[in-house]
């Protein structure tokens, strides 16, 4: 998902790469 630039996200992957980065928390071990 970093490679992409923010105007291509979704409203959902940026609430999820935010809430991933913010919580520490990593999607793909989730």
């Amino acid at each position: 998902m970093a490679e992409k630039s923010t105007g291509d996200w979704t409203a959902n992957e940026a609430s999820d790469y935010t809430k991933y980065c913010l919580m520490g928390m990593d999607p793909d071990k989730e």
